[in-house]
């Protein structure tokens, strides 16, 4: 059964729906005419006109991974934590192709600067090439709008049970992007002249920080960059946007960050000192212990769209989990936010309701041939934590506005809210993050590394 608080009215799956007959297939979408994208178009974009996120909930645990596991479209290893996530939190943030398709001011999206070298310049930052293509792009071309129509409606269709009940959230991330893009570009400047930031991106802990959301590719360098800042952009442009932009679109959908590897967990953990410094500043002061509990979990592959959601409705596997984790959120968020005794009594609650859980999970997945099946060898470490935030001695007593409040805006602000989306401002959360054990790889294991291709001048 689905959570009360995770039912919805309508969805964009009701808006499809509506205008293909109720067949969300490339087939359905093959037999539309120009007139009938155009209505598509117009359909989605009012839909997305009047669209909201939900508000958070003092209980429920609403993640964003990343726009690599966010966009449905990828595959193998992404695809595998997106459903991990569907099994394991309450509600998780995925990208609307669709929305993005038909995104009407597409090609404004901010580009980073050209990459000056020696005598050429490069223009493969990952936002340039996303700014290109949709609907506008191809104009009258009705082959491609189909194409590329069907490939969303079926990546849209593929979750339609899991957005109707509250599970999977889309969000046009396009739009979102284009609503934050000057705090998004002042970000990345503050990004790039930090040296903590720009030594993790360099010497990763496991894997390389992520760069953009369709996975591996080729970088083009220059040669012999002009400029400081255009070795900067080249080398690490992408990765600073990527991490802009995850945090705004977490906070713009009232969702925690969960940062998917060693690397951007420690990425994150890096942006929170930076924060906790800003909060010092105003007289109050952060809390974080990352990784009061850590539970070994299955990790499944290829689980099939009625097995994942027959796995979630489980009473005495992954329904416990989560309404474990339920439990858990709504203690620690009613705990004084007091230092060293906060972390301790959040230590107790996490250890209390989700220690033995995860044996409970084990255990029913190892029982359950359908989710045997899908089993890998290797397994989710879930590393969940807390954060709090107190006030000095001074402001003790007084109104404690909105953390985010005391921040100001764009980057701190939107982890601030990633960190505490409550609905009136919190002071206090759990933390969690995924990181994916090795084990035995299969060649569907791909991080989204990329190959390197020099541009040199012409001799």
């Amino acid at each position: 059964m689905a959570h009360p608080d995770l039912t919805i009215d309508i969805t964009i799956v009701d808006v499809l729906e509506n205008a293909l007959d109720g067949q969300l297939t490339r087939e359905r979408v093959d037999l539309m005419d120009s007139a009938e994208i155009d209505n598509l178009f117009d359909a989605v974009n009012c839909f997305y006109d009047e669209w909201r996120p939900a508000p958070p909930s003092d209980d429920l645990l609403r993640v964003h991974l990343g726009g690599w596991i966010a966009r449905t479209a990828n595959l193998g290893l992404a695809r595998d934590l997106l459903d991990s996530a569907l099994l394991y939190a309450h509600q998780v943030v995925v990208y609307d192709p669709v929305a993005a398709y038909f995104e009407p001011k597409r090609s404004r999206l901010r580009q980073l600067p050209n990459v000056q070298g020696a005598g050429i310049e490069s223009d493969t930052a990952a936002v340039n090439q996303e700014a290109k293509g949709g609907y506008t792009y191809f104009g009258d071309n009705l082959e491609a709008h189909r194409s590329h129509v069907g490939m969303a409606v079926e990546q849209v269709a593929a979750l339609a049970p899991l957005i109707r009940e509250g599970v999977a959230v889309p969000i046009p991330h396009l739009r979102l992007t284009l609503q934050r893009q000057e705090q998004i570009f002042t970000a990345i400047r503050h990004l790039l002249r930090d040296p903590d930031y720009l030594a993790l991106l360099t010497n990763p802990i496991d894997r390389p920080a992520l760069t953009r959301d369709d996975g591996p590719n080729i970088r083009f360098l220059v040669t012999y960059p002009r400029t400081k800042q255009d070795k900067l952009l080249q080398e690490h442009g992408d990765a600073a946007y990527y991490l802009a932009r995850t945090l705004g679109l977490a906070e713009a959908a009232h969702s925690s960050y969960l940062p998917p590897s060693g690397t951007e967990w420690a990425i994150y953990e890096q942006r929170l000192r930076r924060l906790g410094k800003q909060l010092s500043s105003r007289g109050r002061e952060l809390y974080v212990a990352p990784a009061i509990v850590a539970a070994e979990l299955p990790f499944l592959s290829g689980i099939p769209n009625k097995s994942l959601i027959a796995a979630r409705q489980q009473a005495d596997g992954f329904e416990h989990w989560r309404a474990a984790l339920r439990r858990a959120t709504r203690q620690v968020r009613s705990i004084p936010a007091d230092g060293t005794e906060f972390v301790d009594e959040a230590r107790r609650v996490l250890h209390d309701e989700l220690g033995e859980v995860a044996g409970e999970v084990q255990r029913l997945t190892r029982r359950s041939s359908t989710l045997a099946r899908s089993l890998r060898e290797q397994s989710l470490n879930v590393s969940t934590g807390v954060a709090g935030v107190a006030a000095s001695a001074a402001l003790i007593g007084k109104p404690a506005p909105a953390v985010s409040g005391i921040v100001g805006t764009g980057l701190m602000k939107w982890l601030a809210d990633a960190l505490l989306p409550q609905p009136l401002g919190g002071t206090k959360g759990v933390l969690a993050h995924f990181i994916h054990h090795e084990g035995q790889p299969t060649e569907m294991d791909k991080w989204p590394e990329q190959e390197t291709l020099v541009i040199s001048p012409k001799d």
